[in-house]
């Protein structure tokens, strides 16, 4: 039962797994019950007749180590102790040059800790390596030690000033209904102004006799009105009640305007205050699709070959065309993942361990990571192709697998990585007030600027059409000109009448 396991401590927990595969039931329970097993574990350990030479690949939280002294953690490092303990043998760990797992080039050839597995110039590699196709064919892996997918790493999301915290007081669902209402407020006081025209209009003869202005210019006028007193109610403004015809409508608009007014006004700074987290991508899709973020993905990984063969067009592709290089050391991926220099493709293991380290050290998150992964595949310890260590090793992790052990040691090794998980949630979880900066009111400023250039651009539009207006008038006044008629002034001629001439 892995839960009851998992309720043990870790030395009890490895105990029970081991005792049961015993063939000879001699098994000195003290040298392991009296360890603490989940801390570190000696660079080079000799104890016993036998020594192994074992690759550690860099790859937390599986194997890790803290410079400049080589001092190796990790749940594979404790795995392998754990192991040798049993087993009765000695092993030296030793770093691979460039931490390269091991790439297939184009002719066949091998690098880095598959080239070496491949020669036999190394017994055991604890360094987890992806279970694929083609590292099948040269070297055997044990039963797999985890499971896992590949995801995303970034420099932790800082709170920003949100600039549309004016608009958050309300849903879009409520906005939309505001806007409907108001519309509906428009029709109806359009309405009750016309309709209390055409009725004064009909029951009055002589008024309807005196009317001189087209019935166009009534319906225009009616519907401006109606539209700036529904608004000026809307935004708390004062009207002219004399002019209107329905108070009982007007009443009613002005007390659903008030309700509206009053609780936008006391959500509206609660929401410029709360933070804004900005999350630059979710999954692989959002990471080709933007410009900002460069990224990078490890050193001859399955990752970096199944995008390299990937078919043109796909998302895997995308991902490999748009890579700003590859990295292996973790120590500057580390560094330049929290300095912000770009983003990391790696397992999820990975980058829950860079989650809890940088909690752990610093006490805050300085790391966050994708939720959605791709590429699932298995992960191992490798051997040489036939190698007689193999079964030993491997029916102890299949026993460690089958009590929970690995998924224990791997979940101690990363428990602080869930303060870190969601930056959105952290952000509200840990609200403070704080004052407000100049940030939090571009919203405010771009609306009060957006309205001022509309009254400019209306004021204009008003001064234009009344220059327009008044030419048409004066056209319409000047006198017309007859035939053989004079239009306007008549004009002075040289030659005048004699009568016209004065008197010397």
């Amino acid at each position: 039962d892995v839960d009851s396991v998992v309720a043990m401590s870790v030395p009890e927990a490895a105990l029970t797994a081991l005792s049961s595969i015993s063939s000879n039931g001699t098994i000195n329970a003290t040298d392991i019950i009296n360890k603490t097993i989940a801390t570190t574990a000696a660079a080079v350990v000799k104890k016993g007749p036998r020594c192994l030479r074992v690759a550690a690949g860099l790859l937390p939280p599986y194997v890790r180590y803290e410079p400049p002294v080589l001092n190796f953690h990790g749940t594979l490092v404790t795995l392998i102790k754990i192991i040798a303990e049993h087993l009765n043998f000695c092993y030296t760990l030793y770093l691979p040059a460039q931490n390269d797992f091991g790439y297939l080039h184009a002719n066949g050839t091998w690098t880095g800790i598959t080239a070496d597995l491949i020669r036999k110039e190394t017994d055991l590699s604890i360094g987890p390596m992806a279970m694929t196709y083609y590292r099948v064919k040269y070297i055997d892996f044990t039963e797999y030690i985890n499971y896992d997918d590949h995801i995303i790493i970034y420099k932790y999301p800082v709170q920003e000033p949100d600039v549309s915290g004016f608009v958050k007081p309300f849903a879009l669902s409520v906005w939309v209904l505001t806007f409907g209402i108001t519309f509906v407020a428009v029709l109806a006081l359009f309405s009750s102004v016309v309709g209390y025209k055409y009725l004064s209009l009909l029951m009055n003869e002589t008024e309807r006799q005196d009317e001189k202005q087209p019935a166009r210019f009534h319906f225009l006028s009616a519907f401006s009105d109606s539209v700036l007193v529904a608004i000026q109610v809307l935004l708390g403004q004062g009207i002219n009640d004399q002019k209107m015809d329905s108070l009982t409508l007007i009443g009613s608009w002005i007390l659903t305007s008030f309700i509206l007014g009053t609780v936008y006004k006391s959500n509206l700074m609660s929401m410029l205050i709360s933070p804004k987290v900005n999350i630059p991508f979710n999954n692989f899709e959002d990471l080709v699709a933007q410009d900002e973020w460069p990224y990078a993905m490890q050193r001859s990984s399955y990752f970096e070959r199944m995008v390299e063969i990937s078919p043109p067009g796909s998302l895997m592709f995308k991902v490999w065309e748009r890579n700003a290089g590859v990295e292996s050391s973790p120590r500057k991926i580390v560094i330049n993942v929290v300095s912000g220099v770009y983003a990391y493709i790696c397992f999820r293991s990975g980058g829950l361990a860079g989650l809890d380290r940088g909690f752990s050290r610093t006490g805050k998150c300085t790391m966050a990571m994708t939720q959605q992964g791709i590429l699932k595949l298995g992960l191992a310890l490798a051997f040489p192709k036939n190698s007689t260590w193999k079964p030993k090793i491997d029916h102890i992790i299949q026993r460690f697998n089958r009590f929970g052990i690995n998924e224990k040691f791997a979940r101690d090794e990363v428990s602080n990585s869930t303060n870190c998980l969601n930056p959105v949630r952290n952000a509200r979880n840990n609200l403070t007030l704080r004052p407000l900066v100049i940030e939090d009111f571009l919203g405010v400023f771009a609306l009060y600027a957006g309205g001022i250039f509309l009254g400019i651009v209306v004021f204009c539009s008003e001064v234009v059409t009344a220059c327009a207006d008044r030419r048409r008038k004066r056209r319409r006044e000047e006198p017309s000109c007859g035939d053989g008629g004079h239009c306007g002034t008549r004009p002075i001629s040289k030659l005048h009448d004699s009568a016209s001439l004065p008197q010397t």
